[in-house]
C-alpha cells in the first residue's frame, strides 16, 4: 500500500466561492493526516460527445471544469440526452470499469465496446460502486461520487446491440460531481482518500 501526505497549509484567502469552500473542506478534512490509497486504480480511457446520439469520441487528455463536466461533452454543453430530465441530478461526469464491461459482455451475444456504454471515463483496478458518497481524486481533480449509473434501454439503440440494460444492472457505473478544474490525461492514477 501506498502513502502519501496532504500538502500541509491553511487554505487560501484569496480564493472565493466554491473553491474556498472546498479548499476549507479538504483542510479540514486531510490536515495533517497520512491518507492511504484504497483500490488505487487507473484512468484507461477519455470518452466525450457534443450532442446527444452521436458517437462517443477517444481522447488521450479532457479538462475536467469544476461544476460543469468535462470540455466539449454533451452534458458539459446541456446537450446530453438527460440534460433537462425531470429527475434533477448531477451529470457532470461518468465513469465504468472495464472490469464491470467483461462481466457483463459475458453475458451477451454482442458485446459492447467501452464507448457504446456512454461513460466518459475508463477505469481499471477500483471499486467504482463503492465510491458513492465519497471523494476521488483523478490527477489535479477532486471528485464527489454521486450516485451509480442505472443502466437504460439507450445505449442498446445507439449501438444497435440488445442488452444492455439487464447485462450492465449493478455495473452500470458511476455518475460524480467535479471539485476542482484541472485536465486529466489516459494514464492517470486514481486515488480515494480513507
Amino acid at each position: 500500500m501506498n502513502y502519501f501526505r496532504f500538502e500541509d497549509r491553511e487554505p487560501d484567502p484569496k480564493r472565493s466561492g466554491i473553491l474556498l469552500v472546498l479548499d476549507k473542506f479538504l483542510h479540514s478534512c486531510f490536515h495533517n493526516r497520512v491518507l492511504y490509497e484504497v483500490n488505487m486504480g487507473k484512468l484507461l480511457a477519455i470518452y466525450v460527445c457534443p450532442e446527444k446520439g452521436l458517437p462517443m469520441s477517444s481522447i488521450q487528455q479532457v479538462r475536467a471544469i469544476a461544476g460543469v463536466g468535462l470540455e466539449g461533452d454533451r452534458y458539459a454543453l446541456g446537450k446530453g440526452a438527460y440534460s433537462r430530465s425531470a429527475r434533477v441530478t448531477i451529470r457532470h461526469v461518468s465513469l465504468v470499469s472495464i472490469e464491470a464491461i467483461n462481466e457483463a459482455n459475458r453475458e451477451l451475444e454482442f458485446p459492447f465496446l467501452p464507448e457504446e456504454t456512454r461513460r466518459n471515463l475508463l477505469t481499471e483496478g477500483i471499486d467504482l460502486n463503492s465510491l458513492v458518497g465519497r471523494m476521488f481524486q483523478i490527477h489535479d481533480v477532486f471528485m464527489h461520487g454521486v450516485e451509480l449509473c442505472t443502466p437504460c434501454a439507450r445505449p442498446s439503440t445507439l449501438a444497435k446491440k440488445p442488452g444492455f440494460e439487464p447485462a450492465f444492472q449493478e455495473r452500470g457505473g458511476l455518475r460524480a460531481e467535479i471539485l476542482t478544474t484541472s485536465v486529466i490525461t489516459v494514464g492517470n492514477d486514481i486515488f480515494v482518500a480513507n
